[in-house]
């Protein structure tokens, strides 16, 4: 979910963006123009929730004041939001505060120039739960096909961490989505050679919850 507060963030990058995640943005009469063409282009990607929404500020010139007053409305159409994205208002206490009040933190990395918030898992409702195996594990081909069953990938997913990153982060590939929680079981009877692909694996989904993708990972031995 992105806030867009900037003013001059311009149109053709708003059509980009919404292709990535739910948009809202302040109102410009460019934006007014270009608002039923974003929203086509979307074609239907965040049903039932609006895929591009404009708003007029509750501060002409205080962006902080008007993250903070349009946030709730924000969240009221979006529940399931587990990253929000504010482009245009830079850091600061009140709006970390803000955004905490709300179930948000910091997350890792910056993205569409703006500042990137996360919502814990734990927070978040509706999380499946899957269930990984390892004992029978000896090779990095047996956690792709064990992860591969649970979230019911199509046969041509890759076995690498770019084909990961693609079916988990950014979505509409497998049949089960995020948000859920990875229970890796028996990870100690697993041989030496599959470990070396779990540990990487384990990495890159902890890596993925930093940076505000709703999915955990929880290692039993």
């Amino acid at each position: 979910m992105a806030l867009v507060l900037d003013e001059v963030y311009s149109t053709r990058d708003l059509n980009m963006l919404v292709h990535q995640m739910p948009v809202w943005a302040v109102t410009t009469i460019e934006r007014r123009t270009a608002a039923a063409s974003i929203r086509q282009s979307a074609r239907g990607l965040w049903t039932p929730e609006p895929a591009f929404t404009l708003f007029s500020p509750a501060s002409a010139t205080d962006k902080e004041k008007t993250c903070r007053d349009v946030l709730g409305t924000v969240l009221e159409h979006h529940p399931r939001t587990a990253l929000l994205d504010v482009v245009g208002v830079p850091a600061s206490g009140k709006l970390s505060e803000a955004l905490q009040t709300a179930g948000f933190q910091p997350a890792e990395g910056q993205s569409h120039e703006g500042l990137p918030f996360r919502k814990p898992i734990s927070q978040l409702e509706s999380v499946t739960d899957l269930t990984l195996d390892a004992h029978n594990w000896r090779t990095a081909d047996d956690l792709y096909a064990s992860f591969f069953e649970a979230v019911g990938a199509p046969a041509w997913h890759g076995r690498n961490f770019d084909a990961l990153q693609d079916s988990i982060v950014t979505g509409k590939i497998n049949q089960i989505e995020v948000p859920y929680r990875i229970h890796i079981q028996n990870y100690g009877r697993m041989s030496h050679a599959a470990r070396l692909a779990a540990d990487p694996f384990i990495d890159l989904i902890q890596r993925f919850e930093r940076e505000g993708c709703p999915v955990s990972v929880l290692v039993y031995e």
